[in-house]
């Protein structure tokens, strides 16, 4: 065989092995336990999340998948509206403080906009040990006292997680641990919040 022919047949058998690794993931909010930190004001308020922004992401990559030496393995797809889920994050972060959720911006106390800036869901194949997954999420939030007008807290948020397949995840498969970690990445970043 011919060097290019060598060089061919190499080249698609490496797409070939790096494309059947690739995976997309249908965006699901995952009900996650984090610590509660946050402090959204005295007492319960009514929310309205006025505005959630999502960044451009090509080809709706979420993510990536690596081997064991750090090396990119193949590339992690979402399918679904990302802006839509990360309003549901929110959502599931003001239900569990106890704040009610309203439907309409008279009824508001506070106006919540957000832009998420990144997230990504990433894999590492490790053969010896057990996979690694983690996601990260970076959020500009601003909440506004409807009323007043005055923001009460506006800053950047980052958000991180990571576990390993064993125990309780040894049998869940890599798009529920990809999802775990976003939504539990999301919900660490907004546990932030104070005012």
């Amino acid at each position: 065989m011919t060097r290019r022919a060598c060089a061919w047949v190499w080249l698609t058998g490496l797409v070939l092995l790096t494309g059947s690794c690739s995976v997309t993931v249908p965006l699901r909010n995952v009900a996650v336990a984090v610590p509660r930190t946050a402090r959204l004001g005295p007492g319960r308020a009514r929310f309205f999340v006025d505005r959630v922004k999502v960044p451009y992401r090509r080809d709706e990559r979420l993510g990536v998948k690596r081997s064991l030496a750090g090396d990119f393995w193949a590339r992690v797809y979402s399918s679904g509206d990302l802006a839509a889920w990360a309003e549901r994050e929110w959502l599931a972060f003001l239900r569990r403080h106890g704040q009610e959720v309203v439907t309409r911006v008279r009824e508001a106390d506070y106006l919540v906009t957000c832009d998420l800036l990144e997230v990504s869901a990433d894999k590492k194949y490790d053969w010896i040990w057990d996979d690694d997954f983690s996601g990260s999420v970076k959020l500009f939030v601003r909440i506004v006292d409807r009323r007043s007008g005055v923001t009460v807290f506006c800053r950047t948020l980052r958000g991180d997680h990571f576990l390993q397949r064993r125990g309780q995840y040894q049998e869940y498969s890599d798009s529920d641990l990809l999802l775990l970690c976003a939504s539990s990445a999301f919900q660490k970043a907004l546990e932030q919040i104070t005012f």
